[in-house]
């Protein structure tokens, strides 16, 4: 069997992306990683200091923990057999690098799946996942208009726990849900991420994306100032 080896004893340990950088190309050449690189991995992920909370500094975070392992999953994602890549990384605990939810959500290929399909890239997908989302991302330097979809994600996700706890919801019309979505000024991806973390209420979340934020009224607003009306917003 062909194995995969580090170069020398300390290659994860300066730095700690080798990591993701094994597991693609152990799935891309159909290799296993050697058990001296193995107890590589699993000494780093034991001893680095991952976690990290927002009182820290965002830039405190190892270098590997920013650019360099944004790259590398950039890399991966667009070049690679990611779905293989990532049940590799996470054999390894390799997730922990981003964050401990990540790591242990088992459903996290199945997250990132969805999220294509969406158009949404699928590192932010693959972050949304965290405990913190915006933390990761700030500290993975992610293009702020990515920063800012898991930013609203977070937010409505605020309000569609609230209104399922109080059961609200339960006679809402389609028509409420475009006014209540609509009205908070989201981009339309920032709806999908919730709808592929499979969030209570994901199944309405679905329906407004596909359906209900499409339907086009046959009345236009020239329509209703021949009526009579006003300009102003409730003509929009």
């Amino acid at each position: 069997m062909r194995r995969l080896r580090f170069i020398h004893a300390n290659s994860v340990k300066d730095d700690p992306t080798r990591i993701i950088r094994a597991a693609r190309y152990a799935t891309r050449l159909c290799f296993e990683v050697d058990n001296d690189s193995l107890l590589q991995i699993e000494s780093t992920i034991n001893t680095w200091p991952w976690e990290y909370t927002k009182e820290d500094n965002s830039f405190s975070a190892p270098t590997a923990l920013s650019s360099r392992l944004r790259m590398e999953l950039e890399i991966l994602f667009k070049n690679e057999s990611w779905k293989r890549a990532i049940i590799k990384i996470k054999d390894f605990q390799g997730l922990r690098l981003l964050d401990i939810n990540i790591q242990s959500e088992l459903l996290c290929n199945r997250t990132v799946r969805w999220g294509m399909r969406f158009g949404i890239d699928p590192l932010t997908a693959l972050i949304a996942i965290a405990k913190d989302p915006c933390l990761v991302a700030m500290r993975l330097q992610l293009a702020a208009n990515q920063q800012l979809l898991l930013k609203q994600a977070i937010e409505l996700n605020k309000f569609i726990s609230s209104i399922y706890i109080s059961e609200k919801y339960k006679s809402w019309q389609p028509s409420r849900w475009c006014q209540e979505i609509e009205s908070k000024n989201l981009e339309p991806e920032s709806v999908a991420i919730l709808i592929c973390l499979g969030v209570p209420l994901w199944k309405q979340l679905l329906r407004w994306w596909g359906r209900w934020r499409l339907i086009k009224s046959n009345t236009t607003a020239k329509d209703l100032l021949k009526k009579g009306w006003e300009p102003g917003p409730k003509i929009g």
